[in-house]
């Protein structure tokens, strides 16, 4: 089956510059067992991924631009990535089945947004929402019907992370430089905590940090108190980002907001840190229940956290089980291969569908038209 995926626009299709939801197909694509006749389609970059076929679409902000190398292509399927208006678009002009996968939550207050987003959805023949938390805000926040949301979570290939077993005493924050990630309250938990544990640092690896200049001030003036224990670096290539999750003692993810899943949680585990987080939205499916593998605090305050953080810094056996929990969690429930094949699952299911029924049944007639 020839399956083309298609990335949203500020994508960085490279090692050096990936976001999450280029990880996200790198992986996913990587383990496919469509993966020789796979293409993703994405904005041009100096240096793409090298073990995915990728072709750079032309600049510019029309779907044409995806449509017609698509075309040429021949595709059985196609995957368009978090962008739902243009897989709308696509849906419209290609007559092969099109899977939308959703990486965010879906929150419309009107109920005419509501009812068009709907139809917005209707046009795909099935939906892939990356956690329990998404396919929630579509089935029950947007009322979804149609076409069916299946559930896929990210995962990592564990066989390429080394956990050090001798940790740094560190305390380590990986993520966007925004308020809805809890950054000044983790900048300002971290330093009360490691002002009075002398033998312990911080690390703050931050993304887009001009986005909220403000904010980002507050950030930088915060961790300026101790310059010389907290290391703070912006916009890193992912390597970088792993080997800090694979050396930290404590991982810090305090979204203030109901994440849509959290990638990073699922790094700190497999790299062997102990988390420290919030658990709202898809956190708590990555944390899951039972087992300790987080300190978890919902409502994310300073103190809070400055608390949550002198526990593990002062009980070493605590710190170490709720890191190896955490380990065994990322190998049993984010393995990237079983993500990987239920992907594939899916593929093969909507394609027997559009075989079985044809596109005249599969989507609204209008929609299947000729470019």
């Amino acid at each position: 089956m020839k399956i083309a995926i298609v990335l949203p626009r500020n994508m960085n299709f490279c090692p050096e510059a990936a976001t999450a939801i280029d990880l996200c197909v790198h992986d996913f694509v990587r383990f496919s067992r469509y993966r020789d006749t796979t293409t993703v389609f994405g904005s041009a970059t100096a240096a793409p991924f090298p073990d995915v076929s990728f072709e750079q679409v032309a600049p510019g902000r029309g779907v044409e631009r995806f449509a017609v190398p698509i075309a040429a292509f021949k595709p059985d399927l196609v995957v368009v990535h978090q962008h739902r208006k243009s897989a709308v678009r696509l849906a419209r002009t290609l007559a092969v089945p099109l899977i939308y996968h959703r990486h965010d939550l879906e929150h419309h207050r009107s109920w005419f947004e509501r009812w068009r987003v709907r139809r917005d959805y209707q046009r795909f023949a099935t939906v892939v929402a990356v956690s329990a938390t998404v396919a929630q805000s579509l089935l029950i926040g947007l009322k979804l019907t149609a076409p069916p949301v299946v559930v896929v979570h990210n995962g990592l290939d564990s066989s390429t992370w080394h956990p050090q077993g001798t940790r740094r005493r560190e305390i380590l924050f990986v993520g966007r430089l925004a308020p809805e990630k809890g950054v000044l309250e983790a900048a300002q938990a971290t330093i009360a905590a490691i002002i009075s544990r002398r033998d312990w640092a911080a690390r703050f690896i931050l993304a887009d940090p001009d986005v909220h200049p403000a904010y980002a001030k507050a950030v930088y003036d915060t961790l300026a108190v101790i310059p010389d224990r907290i290391e703070v670096q912006q916009s890193v290539p992912h390597h970088v980002v792993q080997a800090a999750f694979e050396a930290a003692a404590i991982a810090l993810v305090p979204s203030k907001n109901a994440e849509p899943f959290g990638r990073t949680a699922i790094e700190a585990f497999a790299g062997g840190s102990a988390l420290i987080t919030s658990g709202r939205g898809g956190l708590q499916e990555i944390v899951g229940d039972g087992i300790k593998t987080a300190l978890v605090a919902p409502v994310i305050k300073g103190e809070d956290l400055t608390e949550l953080i002198l526990t593990l810094i002062d009980d070493d056996e605590l710190r170490a089980t709720i890191a190896a929990n955490g380990l065994a969690r990322a190998k049993a429930y984010f393995d990237l291969r079983e993500q990987s094949a239920h992907l594939d699952n899916v593929f093969d299911e909507v394609k027997r569908q559009w075989i079985r029924s044809g596109p005249m049944k599969n989507q609204p007639p209008l929609l299947v038209r000729q470019s």
